[in-house]
């Protein structure tokens, strides 16, 4: 009879795959915030952070936190499982993939060049 991997092993391996293959894949905070994500997650890669938490994590305001989750979520590095309700945070689950052509952080430069 085989045995399955120990819980410790399978979040080992997470964060392995987090580190190798995701971090260079992404804008430096964006990886950070990740990582705080992943602190946070199950064995099944599920984790309910608040915007707040985040920022307080990252040394942020809850803004820099919100853009953080979405463009996160963007990219499909996280996905939403279930939606906010009312003070309880929302439940994601870290892919294990960045799916993007483009996943650069934004500059205030381009985001007013938009704006225009």
């Amino acid at each position: 009879m085989a045995t399955s991997k120990s819980k410790s092993q399978r979040r080992f391996e997470q964060l392995n795959h987090i580190v190798d293959k995701l971090l260079r894949q992404l804008p430096a905070r964006h990886g950070v915030a990740l990582l705080v994500c992943y602190r946070h997650a199950q064995a099944n890669r599920q984790f309910r952070v608040s915007e707040s938490d985040l920022a307080k994590a990252l040394g942020v305001d809850r803004r820099t936190a919100r853009r953080l989750f979405d463009d996160l979520e963007r990219w499909q590095a996280i996905k939403l499982v279930k939606p906010k309700q009312g003070t309880i945070p929302r439940v994601f689950v870290i892919t294990g993939k960045v799916i993007s052509e483009d996943t650069t952080a934004p500059t205030k430069a381009r985001r007013r060049s938009h704006v225009q």
